[in-house]
């Protein structure tokens, strides 16, 4: 693979996105590396995304989808279609700002056979000092640790190369192999964990996930997904979690999960008593009921059970101001709400 020039098939899903693709799509078109295909899945947009894209970039891939399948499924769409050896899963408001970012990136990925998920440095588009996300640790709450969140983008701490749990699927290169040995995206999450659900197996298999210091790229954090109510992210966001702690922990250690996550709902319930948001208490109900009905019809399904503990390296204890912040941001609206 060192000498071989990599296919990358870039994957964005879209819905109504039109006012963010145009941005998108030309810091793509910018780019140096030559060995390029583009797959845009489109989840029935309304606006006029699907118009703007067949007379501007006709030698882009389209996936007309007939419903709003969601951003997990709509991957999943894309990388059915695509031919390449790297899978670069982009949002749709997100900007490319250094025409070498994937030729830099695709360079580290051939360097280090062991990182099978790597995401790049992600500033906040409207205020490009500032960083949107070094990629998420795991905590003992069970909460991740959104590592550099709003931080400056200068700060040598997150201008090294390193580990972590999981990459933030805003911007995520994706080895094929990765895909082929433990799928994509679960299709029963729709939005919200499903790149921490698919991080953790890569995990689980030998390879490796890394953010990428050396390339940057904007992101408007949360611009496709302004329009959701919060209680539609926290049922998606809760529900997400518990199914994926079940399949992804066996035995003693899954029971220690389950628990320690359902502490971190019961404080969660309380915090939004307190912040004034009482139907996030209804959302995470909802997202018990939904998952004891998954087991229930999954009851003579059969899974691989993933054994391998959660490495040491990935694994971060932040301290209590980092759980009061996660409760601030959520009252302010300001974050994805992936807790």
């Amino acid at each position: 693979m060192k000498n071989k020039t990599l296919l990358v098939s870039i994957i964005i899903v879209n819905f109504n996105g039109k006012k963010w693709l145009e941005g998108c799509l030309a810091s793509i078109k910018k780019q140096t590396y030559s060995k390029l295909e583009v797959i845009i899945v489109d989840n029935n947009s309304t606006d006029t995304s699907v118009t703007f894209i067949k007379k501007k970039y006709p030698e882009f891939k389209i996936v007309l989808n007939n419903d709003n399948v969601g951003f997990a499924q709509g991957n999943n769409l894309g990388v059915e279609v695509a031919t390449g050896d790297v899978y670069f899963l982009l949002n749709n408001d997100t900007i490319l700002c250094e025409d070498d970012l994937i030729e830099k990136t695709i360079k580290f990925v051939k360097k280090n056979p062991k990182i099978g998920v790597l995401q790049p440095k992600i500033c906040l588009l409207n205020n490009p000092d500032k960083i949107d996300l070094c990629g998420s640790f795991w905590t003992p709450t069970t909460m991740l640790y959104h590592y550099g969140c709003f931080q400056d983008e200068h700060d040598p701490l997150f201008n090294k190369n390193f580990p972590v749990f999981t990459c933030k699927g805003a911007a995520m290169f994706i080895r094929k192999e990765c895909v082929e040995e433990v799928g994509l995206f679960d299709p029963d999450f729709w939005c919200y964990y499903e790149e921490t659900d698919f991080c953790h197996r890569v995990w689980s298999v030998g390879y490796e996930c890394w953010y990428f210091s050396e390339t940057k790229m904007l992101h408007s954090n949360g611009g496709t997904s302004l329009g959701f109510q919060n209680d539609f992210i926290q049922f998606h966001n809760f529900k997400n979690k518990l199914r994926s702690f079940i399949k992804n922990f066996s035995g003693f250690h899954r029971v220690s999960v389950l628990f320690r996550f359902t502490l971190t709902t019961v404080f969660f319930a309380v915090m939004s008593l307190v912040i004034q948001k009482p139907k996030n208490i209804k959302a995470i109900f909802s997202a018990y009921v939904w998952n004891i009905k998954k087991l229930y019809s999954d009851r003579n399904t059969k899974r691989t059970v993933i054994k391998n503990k959660i490495p040491a390296k990935v694994t971060k204890n932040p301290g209590l101001q980092y759980y009061i912040d996660l409760v601030r941001d959520l009252k302010l609206h300001t974050y994805d709400a992936d807790i």
